[in-house]
């Protein structure tokens, strides 16, 4: 049966929802996420597939050291870009010879998030001092599995918002940790095989309000009729 919803709610819900930077310490339950992951559980899927899998990392160690190789990447990915020593010139050259593609599609704005999160030690965190972590891995059996994990992630994202929570998708950590990861973390997080990472976001209680929605330029739109 289709039609019977609240579309305003819906409406607020998707306008509301915005990615978090600032959260408190609270530990956030497990039977709460466990909530959100079989609302995540949901998303359609290729061919009902299903093809994903979740690591819920609530340990500090581990996060600081997948926080340690994701400021690595991201230290390495800036200096390449921006660094003025002949070697960064060099190399920013060859990559612009060799994936002009690629090349073209780092946006002004991530680099200014990485001078961010990298001018001073410690100064900032890359995943927001959010107390949860979650992995969403995708299994490369599916020819869909990207888009599958990243429906998976926004019925997550949308669900933790209705209940008060607050996400931040963390696309740093998904670039650079398959990239610089060890072997050994990588095992251990579930990215081994078959199974890859497909998205990472942070999970917390928000400590800053916010209410107001973010705005949206006005979508391209061209019609056939």
């Amino acid at each position: 049966m289709t039609g019977n919803y609240n579309l305003e709610e819906i409406e607020r819900l998707i306008k509301n929802r915005r990615s978090v930077r600032f959260f408190k310490k609270d530990d956030v339950p497990d039977e709460i996420i466990q909530k959100l992951i079989d609302l995540a559980h949901w998303a359609p899927s290729g061919m009902n597939a299903q093809p994903w899998k979740f690591v819920v990392i609530k340990d500090k160690k581990l996060i600081d050291e997948i926080r340690k190789v994701t400021e690595k990447g991201m230290r390495f990915t800036l200096k390449v870009f921006t660094g003025r020593a002949l070697r960064w010139r060099i190399l920013r050259s060859l990559w612009k010879l060799l994936q002009p593609s690629k090349f073209k599609t780092i946006d002004p704005r991530v680099l200014q998030g990485m001078k961010a999160h990298t001018k001073q030690k410690g100064a900032a965190d890359v995943f927001h001092h959010a107390p949860v972590l979650i992995l969403i891995l995708g299994h490369t059996g599916s020819s869909t599995w990207i888009e599958d994990c990243s429906a998976a992630t926004q019925n997550l994202a949308l669900a933790a918002h209705a209940m008060g929570l607050g996400t931040c998708w963390i696309g740093f950590t998904e670039k650079f940790l398959p990239l610089l990861g060890s072997r050994e973390l990588k095992k251990k997080l579930g990215i081994d095989g078959d199974w890859v990472l497909a998205t990472v976001i942070v999970l917390g209680y928000p400590s800053v309000n916010y209410d107001a929605p973010v705005e949206r330029d006005n979508p391209e739109i061209i019609w056939f009729k």
